[in-house]
């Protein structure tokens, strides 16, 4: 069972501030609720090779880099045979880690 503290199933919000021309302040309040699947997925064959469940908040560009790590550690025959990797708009920075491209 998960404690109070972990943070999952909670309204996750993010507050931006700023100043505006007039010296006024202001404030946006951004929130969240639940949780995000990352997945990395042999398209081929339908078939999910690595997945964290994380906090809605989580950057997919961090556990995208999270994931193909641990691939790379466990698995590096599939990400030798992997003739592409894609991802959707969220983690269009994603870097490339050298080792994967040879």
């Amino acid at each position: 069972m998960r404690g109070v503290g972990s943070g999952f199933g909670q309204i996750h919000p993010r507050f931006n501030r700023g100043t505006r021309e007039d010296g006024s302040p202001w404030e946006k309040v951004v929130r969240w609720f639940g949780y995000k699947l990352h997945l990395v997925v042999d398209a081929q064959h339908e078939l999910p090779l690595a997945y964290t469940v994380t906090k809605g908040s989580r950057s997919d560009v961090k556990e995208g880099h999270v994931l193909l790590d641990e691939l790379e550690k466990r698995h590096p025959e599939i990400l030798k045979k992997a003739e592409v990797l894609t991802a959707d708009r969220g983690v269009q920075r994603l870097e490339t880690p050298e080792s994967l491209l040879g």
